[in-house]
């Protein structure tokens, strides 16, 4: 008896010992998952893009003209910037992109569509500088790639290897999507200044990826690089051969061809690069983010936002082979919040979305419109054991937690 009580005096020293020795700051790699969510601005109008400056500063871009600055929490009423863009339907601000180098050249990226001659409509990029917390120097750096008030696109965002992205839709205009003489239904690449790269797949071409209908989100892979992009499907049209919803995230590869208009959704056409997966019915996935923060439960997952689907959406990857493939999907806030398009990770390690319920002019009314709307949401995803701690740490040093959240487990 006296053996054995030994024993487990001796087991639960051990015990003792290993836990004194754990790493504190090492992330937790198993256990139940707490999701809290609080709001960081409201009475947004339409936003579309959101980026971070080294400085904590938020920028957020609205589908009217105007860029937005959130500086210490608080939505500065008066623009950082604004444009003369054509707001309607599915046109005006768009995508947003601090430069890799904002620290030093205070350059801002932004994308709209506007209005050209009575009728026309062109996608353009311009850059701005940062000057006393305003936007100064608007400098044309892509212009006129044709588009419409529909189907424009609208992605914007420097990659891993500093290049500009910027998605183009097929403007209505599918005839012209298989052809490479054009910027219709592609991804385009650039330098930052504008020009075009040396090691672009087309010889003296911005077009970086081709065959895409409507693509509207970017995201990578921190460490493979990996490029995803969402894609909207087809509405129904005749001339889309009457085809609906089959919405898609794609791997995006150098000179990769996806196959619209010839096919959408999953196929069997081996000449043209399948989705990851296939979304019908629809859910119109708009922003899209790579969790690459590897303290989260959900490191290495993509966050989709849904326009038609009001909610965000999980995608769970995983590997066979060396081939990236969708594993599982999980949904959240499924009509809770509305309509949901941009998602980006932040410096803190947070998720940001953004709701999209303001109706927008020149499309049917939908009525979402929920009081404060549109908001700038802030998403905290945290093993239970990481926010005990962190409880019990506040608690420790007897500071007072004041949180409007909503809580969540899994």
């Amino acid at each position: 008896m006296n053996d054995l009580a030994d024993t487990i005096a001796k087991l639960l020293l051990l015990l003792l010992v290993l836990s004194a020795c754990r790493n504190k700051n090492a992330p937790v790699v198993g256990g139940e998952v707490s999701i809290k969510i609080d709001t960081v601005a409201e009475n947004l109008v339409i936003p579309w893009d959101i980026d971070f400056a080294p400085d904590g500063r938020i920028f957020v871009s609205e589908r009217p003209g105007r860029i937005r600055v959130i500086v210490d929490g608080e939505l500065k009423e008066e623009p950082w910037a604004e444009l003369p863009v054509a707001n309607w339907q599915a046109a005006g601000l768009s995508g947003l992109a601090l430069s890799p180098n904002f620290k030093d050249d205070g350059f801002l990226y932004v994308m709209g569509t506007f209005r050209k001659g009575e009728k026309g409509y062109v996608n353009r990029v311009y850059r701005f500088r940062d000057q006393q917390n305003k936007g100064v120097d608007s400098t044309l750096i892509v212009g006129d790639l044709p588009s419409i008030s529909t189907h424009s696109g609208g992605a914007l965002d420097f990659g891993p290897d500093g290049k500009l992205y910027v998605a183009m839709g097929d403007n209505e205009n599918i005839v012209l999507v298989q052809k490479l003489d054009n910027t219709t239904g592609k991804i385009l690449r650039y330098n930052p200044d504008g020009s075009i790269p040396v090691d672009n797949p087309f010889p003296d071409s911005p077009v970086y990826a081709f065959g895409l209908r409507n693509p509207q989100g970017f995201a990578w892979h921190s460490k493979s690089g990996e490029m995803f992009a969402t894609e909207h499907g087809p509405s129904g049209f005749a001339a889309e051969g009457f085809r609906e919803h089959q919405d898609e995230l794609n791997g995006i590869v150098k000179g990769g061809n996806y196959g619209w208009p010839i096919v959408s959704g999953m196929h069997k056409d081996v000449r043209f690069i399948k989705p990851l997966v296939e979304w019908t019915p629809a859910i119109a996935p708009s922003g899209l983010c790579m969790v690459n923060n590897e303290k989260s439960p959900w490191h290495g997952n993509l966050l989709v936002g849904a326009l038609k689907g009001k909610h965000l959406r999980r995608v769970i990857l995983s590997k066979k082979d060396s081939i990236t493939e969708v594993s599982s999907e999980a949904i959240l806030f499924e009509k809770e919040l509305g309509r949901i398009r941009m998602v980006e990770e932040g410096p803190d390690g947070a998720i940001y979305f953004t709701s999209s319920n303001i109706d927008t002019p020149g499309e049917p009314k939908r009525n979402l419109n929920r009081e404060g709307d549109d908001h700038l949401y802030r998403l905290r995803v945290l093993y239970k054991e990481q926010e005990q701690a962190k409880v019990q740490q506040v608690n420790n040093s007897k500071k007072k937690m004041s949180h409007n959240l909503i809580l969540f487990a899994f």
